[in-house]
Formats: structure tokens, C-alpha cells, sequence
């Protein structure tokens, strides 16, 4: 993902407005999982996902052995309870 003016100028607000004590919006959570096919853990990250109406890219990786592989923003979450309390987070300011 690459970081643009626009972006940088959104987190600066959004910063400022959060040290005022004012209601600020989160931008939308960008995810991309690398799944397989009777991947239990794949299955549980997309229920989760659904159930908490966030929409993700999903790549198939068959060829992997340790699925899933999760990223929020560009950044890599390790497991599911890493998922759950990234979504925790980003849904309280």
C-alpha cells in the first residue's frame, strides 16, 4: 500500500481532532487473508470477518502449509486472536 499526500493529511486531522477530545472517524480496515481450501483456521478468520461485516481480499495458497496469513493495512496479524483484538481496536476510539 503506498502512503499518499491525501493520506497523510487525513491521519494528521484525525490525530489533532483525537487530542481535542473531538469524535474522529477510522478509516476503513484494508485485509487481504492467504487461504486454502479445509483450512479450519481460514474458515474461523472468514466467519469472524463476516460476522463483524469487514470486507477482505481472500488469496488462495494452496501450495502453503501454515494458513491463514492475515494483513490489516499492509501490516501482518499473527492468528486469529491477533485478528480479534485488532478489530477490537480499530472499532474503539
Amino acid at each position: 500500500m503506498i502512503q499518499t499526500d491525501e493520506d497523510d493529511e487525513f491521519d494528521r486531522i484525525e490525530h489533532e481532532n483525537a487530542m481535542k477530545g473531538q469524535p474522529y472517524y477510522w478509516k476503513p480496515m484494508e485485509v487481504v487473508i492467504y487461504t486454502k481450501r479445509l483450512c479450519p483456521n481460514c474458515t474461523e478468520v472468514k466467519q469472524l470477518l463476516r460476522a463483524k461485516n469487514i470486507n477482505y481480499v481472500e488469496m488462495d495458497m494452496e501450495s502453503s502449509p501454515d494458513l491463514p496469513h492475515i494483513f490489516i493495512n499492509g501490516k501482518r496479524v499473527d492468528g486469529l486472536a491477533a485478528l480479534q483484538e485488532a478489530i477490537k481496536g480499530a472499532t474503539q476510539p
